[in-house]
């Protein structure tokens, strides 16, 4: 029963290789700079709802805002966005961010030096991980807005100065 298991995933896994070199994705112009435009707009406005957030006091001045030393905004924010946080602000990230950006100039330069099934499998994974960024960033804005929604709710702060009231 093991060995036929390791047949098949082996199998699979071969399939899985053979499609992605048969698919013969290509990079154009047009796409990598719309998708570079777009990772870095996703990038910015991202950080912009964070720097929003993390600046979001909501009306701690009239409540203590620290208790035995500890910001409790800050707190609630590290809890809320903790792995989003790290994620972002880690090496590996921006080794990425870089290789994606950098990706079709490099390939311009060099892909000579690979066969056209390295660059097929190359193209594949600069789709996959401009994919995987921009769902990374639209769960990274969810949190986001759970952080707000749980520190309005944490402080108890609505804020009514534009509301009639009759």
């Amino acid at each position: 029963m093991e060995g036929e298991t390791n047949i098949i995933v082996k199998t699979l896994y071969i399939s899985i290789i053979k499609f992605i070199s048969d698919l013969q994705l290509t990079i154009d112009r047009g796409t990598y700079l719309t998708v570079i435009i777009g990772l870095l707009t996703v990038y910015a406005v991202a950080l912009a709802f964070y720097q929003f957030t993390a600046s979001f006091h909501g009306g701690t001045g009239t409540r203590a805002g620290a208790y035995l030393g500890i910001n409790l905004v800050e707190y609630h924010m590290k809890k809320g966005l903790g792995i989003c946080s790290t994620v972002i602000s880690s090496r590996l990230f921006w080794v990425f961010f870089a290789a994606a950006v950098l990706y079709k100039p490099i390939e311009i330069l060099f892909g000579e030096y690979f066969s056209k099934k390295t660059i097929f499998v190359l193209n594949f994974a600069w789709y996959v991980y401009c994919i995987l960024f921009f769902l990374f960033f639209v769960f990274f804005f969810f949190r986001c807005t759970r952080s707000v929604m749980g520190l309005i709710t944490f402080t108890g702060y609505v804020n009514t100065e534009g509301i009639s009231w009759g």
